[in-house]
C-alpha cells in the first residue's frame, strides 16, 4: 500500500531542522513509482517556465493526482511556488476545489513568510545595535541578493553566521528579542560540538525558527570552507534598513551544494539548491567556471557534481558539459547512472527509494568519495549509537526490517536496472 502524507501544513506543525532525523524520510513517501507529481512540480518550481510550459506539462500529460502535488509542495514548504504557477494555469485544467485549497495553504505561508521577514528585521537591528556584524546564510541570503521577496524563496526559518568569538553573546540577545530557546527532541549535550547554537523559536507562537552559526558546516567535514572563508568573500548589503552581508555567489552556491549532499545527503533540500542555482544562474551575476573555481577551492567538487548533475536531469537546469566534466568524481559508468538514479528516487521522496539507511550511506560516501559512508553529524544523531544498543541487536532489528520490505526492495532495484539499460 502506498503510504501518502495529508495534505496539511507540514511545514508550519512538524518542523525538524538542525539536526535531521534521519529515519523520518524514510516515511514521507509520497510520490507514485514513476514519481510524476514530483517530478512535474520540480520542474516548474525550481527553474521558472513561462506559463505556456505549465500548460504543456500539464495537459500533455496523465491527470495529475492534486493532493500529491500538493503534498509535495508542503513538505519543500514551497506551497506559494505552486500556487504562483496554478494562478497562470486555465481554470479547466486544475480543479476548482484544488485551486482554492492551494490558494488557502499559499495565504496561510504567506503570512509566515511575512512574519518571518518582520522577525529577521528586528532581530539584525538588535544584532546591529550591539555591533555584532552577520553574515545571512541560505534563503535569506539569497532573498537579499537575489528573489524578489520570500514568497518568491519560501523558507521556515532563518540562518545567520556570526563571528565564534561573539556567537553566545547573539543567542543571548535573540533570547531578549522575540526567540526563545528550543531544542525540543534533543538531548541537552547535542549542541556542544555543532556549528549551530541552539536553535530559536518565535515567541508568538508562528513556529518560525533562527539558527546562530558559528560555522557554515556541521564538524566532521573534509571541506575547506569555515568561518573566515566565508567571511573573507561576503559581501554587504542593504536589508530592511540594516546592513548586512552575504556570501559571494559563487561560494553561496558551493555551500548550498554541500549543504544538500553533505549535510543532508540528498534526502531532503533539493528543491532549494536547485531553485537557488537557477536563479543565480540567471542572475547575470554568476559564472560556471568561476563556481567550478571555488569548488576545487574548498574540496566540495563532488558535491557540487552530483548537486548540478540531478538539478539538470530533475529540473532542466542548463549545465555546460564541461562544468559536469571538470567536477566529476573518479567514477565510471554504469556506476554513476546508478548513483543518479538512487540519489533521484531520494529526491523525489519516491516509493522506490533504497529501503536501507545502511546502504544509502555507503552509496553517499561512494559517490562524494568520503573517507567515511557516515559523517560526524549522523553519528552525533544515531539514536542506537547515542544508547550504546548491542551491534547484535541493531544487525537483528536491521535483518527484521529489510525482511518486512521484500516489496520495496524489489522497486528499488528494477528502478535501478531501468535506469542502466534506458
Amino acid at each position: 500500500m502506498l503510504q501518502t502524507v495529508p495534505v496539511q501544513d507540514r511545514g508550519a506543525l512538524g518542523h525538524t531542522r538542525g539536526f535531521p532525523n534521519r529515519r523520518s524520510s524514510t516515511s514521507l513517501i509520497i510520490a507514485h513509482p514513476d514519481s510524476f507529481e514530483a517530478s512535474l512540480f520540480l520542474r516548474i518550481a525550481a527553474t521558472p517556465p513561462a506559463d505556456d510550459a505549465w500548460v504543456t506539462s500539464i495537459s500533455d500529460a496523465r491527470p495529475v493526482d492534486w493532493d500529491r502535488l500538493t503534498a509535495f509542495a508542503l513538505l519543500e514548504n514551497a506551497v506559494t511556488l505552486l500556487d504562483e504557477r496554478v494562478s497562470g494555469v486555465p481554470e479547466a485544467l486544475v480543479p476548482a476545489e484544488q485551486r482554492d485549497r492551494i490558494g488557502r495553504l499559499a495565504l496561510i505561508w504567506t503570512f509566515k513568510l511575512k512574519l518571518l521577514e518582520r522577525r529577521l528585521d528586528d532581530s539584525l537591528r538588535a544584532l546591529s545595535c550591539a555591533g555584532i556584524e552577520v553574515i545571512l546564510l541560505k534563503g535569506a541570503a539569497m532573498v537579499a541578493t537575489t528573489y524578489r521577496s520570500f514568497t518568491e524563496r519560501p523558507m521556515a526559518d532563518i540562518d545567520i553566521l556570526v563571528d565564534p568569538a561573539r556567537a553566545r553573546e547573539a543567542h543571548d540577545l535573540m533570547q531578549l528579542n522575540g526567540w526563545v530557546l528550543d531544542s525540543t527532541g534533543h538531548p541537552d549535550d547535542a549542541w556542544d560540538n555543532h556549528h549551530h547554537l541552539p536553535p530559536l523559536s518565535d515567541t508568538s507562537g508562528s513556529g518560525l525558527r533562527l539558527e546562530i552559526h558559528v560555522a557554515p558546516i556541521p564538524p566532521g567535514h573534509p571541506f575547506d570552507l569555515d568561518f573566515a572563508y566565508v567571511a573573507s568573500s561576503a559581501q554587504s548589503v542593504h536589508l530592511g534598513g540594516t546592513t548586512v552581508r552575504v556570501p559571494e555567489n559563487h561560494v553561496h552556491a558551493v555551500h548550498s551544494a554541500i549543504h544538500f549532499a553533505w549535510s543532508h545527503r540528498f534526502e531532503s533540500g533539493g528543491l532549494n539548491a536547485f531553485r537557488d542555482l537557477a536563479a543565480l544562474a540567471s542572475s547575470g551575476k554568476f559564472s560556471w567556471a568561476r563556481f567550478v573555481e571555488i569548488a576545487k577551492a574548498t574540496r566540495a567538487t563532488s558535491c557540487c557534481y552530483w548537486t548540478v548533475r540531478l538539478a539538470q536531469s530533475l529540473t532542466g537546469l542548463a549545465v555546460p558539459a564541461e562544468v559536469l566534466s571538470q567536477l566529476a568524481p573518479p567514477i565510471n559508468e554504469p556506476f554513476v547512472s546508478l548513483l543518479e538514479e538512487h540519489f533521484a528516487q531520494l529526491v523525489l521522496r519516491s516509493e522506490r527509494a533504497c529501503p536501507s539507511l545502511t546502504l544509502r550511506h555507503r552509496l553517499w560516501g561512494f559517490a562524494l568519495q568520503a573517507r567515511s559512508s557516515v559523517n560526524e553529524e549522523s553519528l552525533q544523531w544515531d539514536a542506537d549509537a547515542r544508547a550504546k544498543v548491542p551491534q547484535r541487536m541493531r544487525w537483528l532489528r536491521r535483518v527484521g526490517s529489510h525482511v518486512t520490505r521484500v516489496r520495496r526492495w524489489s522497486q528499488y532495484f528494477n528502478s535501478l536496472f531501468a535506469a542502466v539499460a534506458g
